[in-house]
């Protein structure tokens, strides 16, 4: 799995990137040998004068030939990097279900045998 982090007007201290990474890592565990690709894009904004806003973009890209985009957003970057996780292994864990589930029903060979 190749892990990507790209940073805009939020600077990471020195470090700070690695462990991101292997956070990432670790949190996709088993899930890792599906994913081919995360790109990770740290922004800071505001949506409120006065109220800094966090987003955390994660863009994976799967083995199999699938795509998914997930946007976080906090008021804190650790906040909003974890949501953005939690849901983008929710994600990947069911697209793969999806398509394990396609693959069985186009294979016949691969099908329970009938008794």
């Amino acid at each position: 799995m190749n892990v990507m982090i790209k940073t805009h007007q939020v600077e990471l201290p020195g470090g700070h990137g690695d462990r991101l990474a292997r956070r990432f890592r670790r949190a996709f565990g088993r899930l890792g040998k599906a994913v081919e690709r995360v790109r990770i894009s740290l922004k800071s904004a505001s949506s409120k004068p006065g109220v800094p806003e966090k987003i955390c973009q994660m863009d994976v890209s799967l083995n199999g030939g699938g795509h998914i985009v997930v946007t976080g957003r906090g008021t804190r970057m650790a906040r909003a990097i974890g949501q953005t996780l939690r849901r983008a292994r929710f994600l990947v864990r069911k697209e793969i279900g999806r398509q394990r589930s396609r693959q069985r029903r186009l294979h016949p060979a691969c099908a329970l045998p009938a008794n």
